[in-house]
């Protein structure tokens, strides 16, 4: 079973219009297949209209896990 059940439904057959969840072997349903429910559907269409999309400014990416020590050995 999904996390989040409430946004899924077990049923014996996908029905027309529905929207199959494809799941791994280990956790999908025995008999039937878990379908989006509208909720569901509501929710990715929300998430996608936030349009958290956009460039990252150069210098706000930075590793200092592989940064060279200072003469102090101190990371920058």
């Amino acid at each position: 079973m999904p996390a989040y059940p409430f946004l899924f439904e077990q049923k014996p057959a996908a029905e027309p219009g529905d929207v199959v969840v494809a799941l791994p072997p280990g956790y999908a349903a025995q008999n039937g297949v878990f379908v989006a429910s509208q909720q569901a559907l509501d929710l990715v269409t929300y998430l996608q209209g936030l349009d958290r999309t956009y460039p990252a400014l150069p210098d706000a990416v930075r590793d200092d896990g592989y940064a060279e020590p200072d003469d102090e050995g101190r990371k920058p």
